[in-house]
C-alpha cells in the first residue's frame, strides 16, 4: 500500500516537473471535469474516463479534476436538472431522442436522465473555457505547484528527499 502511495507521489513529482507540457495538463484538467461532473451510472461517465486514459492528457490533473468535480457535482445538480428537462423537453430534440432511446448501448448512457443530460450540456459547455483557464494557470504557476509538490514534508517522507535537478526548479 505504501508502495502504491509512493508512486503516485513520484507520477505527481514528475507529471509536474515538466515532463507533460501545460497543453496536456489542461487536457488532464478537463477531461477530469467531464468525468466528475456525469453521474456514475452514465456510460458517457466511462467514455470520458477512457479518453482520458487513452489520451495524452495529464492522468494525475486528470484524477485530481475528477476527485473536485464529483464533490463539486452535486451542488450543481439543481442547475443540471433544469438544463437537462430543458434540453429533453425541448419539442425539436424529440425526434432525435427517439432515434438515440432506440440504439442499443443508449439506456446504458442514461440520455433520458434530467441530470446526465444536464450535467453533460453544462460540462461540454465549460470544455474550451476551462481548458485556456487551466492552460494558463498551469503554464504560469507550475513551478510553484512543483516545488510545493517536492518540497512536501508527506512527499518527502513517502518517497524521500528529491533529487538536486528537482530542488533547483
Amino acid at each position: 500500500m505504501l508502495i502504491a502511495i509512493a508512486n503516485l507521489f513520484l507520477l505527481m513529482r514528475n507529471s509536474l516537473r515538466g515532463v507533460d507540457s501545460p497543453r496536456q495538463l489542461a487536457g488532464g484538467v478537463v477531461l477530469g471535469m467531464m468525468v466528475g461532473m456525469i453521474p456514475k451510472d452514465s456510460l458517457l461517465a466511462f467514455v470520458f474516463f477512457l479518453l482520458l486514459l487513452i489520451s495524452n492528457a495529464n492522468l494525475i490533473t486528470g484524477f485530481l479534476s475528477a476527485v473536485f468535480f464529483s464533490w463539486l457535482s452535486p451542488i450543481l445538480d439543481p442547475l443540471s436538472h433544469n438544463v437537462g428537462v430543458t434540453v429533453l423537453t425541448y419539442e425539436g430534440l424529440q425526434p432525435w431522442f427517439c432515434q438515440l432511446d432506440a440504439l442499443p448501448l443508449a439506456a446504458w448512457a442514461r440520455i433520458e436522465n434530467t441530470v446526465v443530460t444536464g450535467s453533460f450540456i453544462i460540462g461540454i459547455l465549460l470544455m474550451l473555457p476551462l481548458y485556456f483557464v487551466s492552460y494558463r494557470v498551469m503554464a504560469r504557476y507550475r513551478d510553484a505547484l512543483v516545488g510545493w509538490v517536492v518540497n512536501n514534508r508527506v512527499t518527502k517522507w513517502i518517497i524521500g528527499p528529491p533529487t538536486p535537478e528537482l530542488q533547483e526548479s
